[in-house]
Protein backbone atom coordinates (compact mmCIF):
# COMPACT_ATOMS: atom_id res chain seq x y z
CA UNK A 1 0.00 0.00 0.00
CA UNK A 2 1.50 3.54 -0.95
CA UNK A 3 1.37 6.02 1.98
CA UNK A 4 2.98 9.72 2.33
CA UNK A 5 6.10 9.24 3.83
CA UNK A 6 5.71 11.83 6.10
CA UNK A 7 3.52 8.94 7.92
CA UNK A 8 7.34 7.13 8.39
CA UNK A 9 8.88 10.67 9.80
CA UNK A 10 9.54 8.66 13.02
CA UNK A 11 9.00 5.58 11.73
CA UNK A 12 10.88 2.45 12.97
CA UNK A 13 12.22 0.17 10.17
CA UNK A 14 11.60 -2.37 13.08
CA UNK A 15 8.02 -2.31 12.98
CA UNK A 16 7.65 -3.11 9.79
CA UNK A 17 4.89 -5.78 8.96
CA UNK A 18 6.01 -9.50 8.72
CA UNK A 19 3.29 -11.67 6.88
CA UNK A 20 0.41 -13.28 8.42
CA UNK A 21 -3.00 -15.03 8.07
CA UNK A 22 -5.06 -13.07 5.87
CA UNK A 23 -8.05 -11.95 6.80
CA UNK A 24 -10.96 -11.07 4.04
CA UNK A 25 -13.10 -9.59 6.64
CA UNK A 26 -9.67 -6.99 7.79
CA UNK A 27 -8.27 -6.45 4.46
CA UNK A 28 -9.64 -6.70 0.55
CA UNK A 29 -6.77 -7.82 -1.97
CA UNK A 30 -7.44 -5.11 -4.20
CA UNK A 31 -6.71 -1.85 -1.33
CA UNK A 32 -2.88 -3.22 -1.75
CA UNK A 33 -0.38 -3.66 -4.51
CA UNK A 34 1.03 -7.05 -4.03
CA UNK A 35 3.66 -9.73 -5.62
CA UNK A 36 4.84 -13.15 -5.16
CA UNK A 37 7.17 -13.49 -1.94
CA UNK A 38 10.83 -13.48 -3.45
CA UNK A 39 13.85 -14.33 -1.40
CA UNK A 40 15.22 -10.66 -1.39
CA UNK A 41 16.05 -8.63 1.37
CA UNK A 42 13.27 -6.35 3.08
CA UNK A 43 13.64 -2.62 2.47
CA UNK A 44 11.70 0.85 3.21
CA UNK A 45 12.45 4.13 1.12
CA UNK A 46 10.77 6.64 3.30
CA UNK A 47 11.23 9.40 0.39
CA UNK A 48 14.77 9.81 1.06
CA UNK A 49 17.19 6.84 2.51
CA UNK A 50 16.41 3.16 1.79
CA UNK A 51 16.84 1.20 4.85
CA UNK A 52 16.20 -2.49 6.10
CA UNK A 53 13.71 -4.00 8.50
CA UNK A 54 16.21 -3.96 11.22
CA UNK A 55 16.90 -0.11 10.54
CA UNK A 56 20.42 -0.23 8.66
CA UNK A 57 21.22 2.00 6.12
CA UNK A 58 20.95 0.18 2.51
CA UNK A 59 23.80 1.77 0.47
CA UNK A 60 22.12 2.12 -2.77
CA UNK A 61 23.90 4.08 -5.41
CA UNK A 62 22.65 7.39 -6.82
CA UNK A 63 21.39 6.06 -10.31
CA UNK A 64 19.09 3.17 -8.47
CA UNK A 65 17.46 5.91 -6.36
CA UNK A 66 17.35 8.79 -8.55
CA UNK A 67 13.89 7.86 -9.90
CA UNK A 68 12.32 7.00 -6.73
CA UNK A 69 9.29 8.94 -5.38
CA UNK A 70 9.82 11.51 -2.66
CA UNK A 71 6.38 11.80 -1.47
CA UNK A 72 5.85 8.43 -1.63
CA UNK A 73 6.54 5.64 1.15
CA UNK A 74 7.38 2.20 -0.21
CA UNK A 75 7.54 -1.14 1.23
CA UNK A 76 9.83 -4.08 -0.80
CA UNK A 77 12.22 -6.30 -1.53
CA UNK A 78 15.73 -5.96 -3.16
CA UNK A 79 15.82 -8.98 -5.03
CA UNK A 80 19.02 -10.67 -7.04
CA UNK A 81 17.14 -13.72 -8.34
CA UNK A 82 16.27 -16.91 -7.29
CA UNK A 83 18.98 -18.37 -4.73
CA UNK A 84 20.98 -15.25 -4.79
CA UNK A 85 19.58 -14.05 -1.03
CA UNK A 86 23.33 -13.70 0.12
CA UNK A 87 24.44 -11.63 -3.05
CA UNK A 88 21.40 -9.66 -2.06
CA UNK A 89 22.56 -8.92 1.29
CA UNK A 90 25.99 -8.45 1.05
CA UNK A 91 25.31 -5.67 -2.12
CA UNK A 92 22.60 -4.26 0.19
CA UNK A 93 25.21 -3.87 2.56
CA UNK A 94 28.54 -2.83 1.17
CA UNK A 95 29.31 0.68 1.09
CA UNK A 96 29.72 2.08 -2.59
CA UNK A 97 33.41 2.25 -3.57
CA UNK A 98 33.57 1.84 -7.68
CA UNK A 99 31.45 -1.24 -7.46
CA UNK A 100 27.89 0.41 -8.60
CA UNK A 101 27.72 -2.20 -11.16
CA UNK A 102 27.07 -4.73 -8.60
CA UNK A 103 23.70 -3.39 -8.42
Amino acid sequence: KTESPKKYANFSASKLMLAGSWNPEEFQPQDFLMSEKLDGMRALWDGRKLVSRGGNKIYAPKFFIDEFPSHVALDGELYAGRGQFKKTVSIARKKMSGEEERW
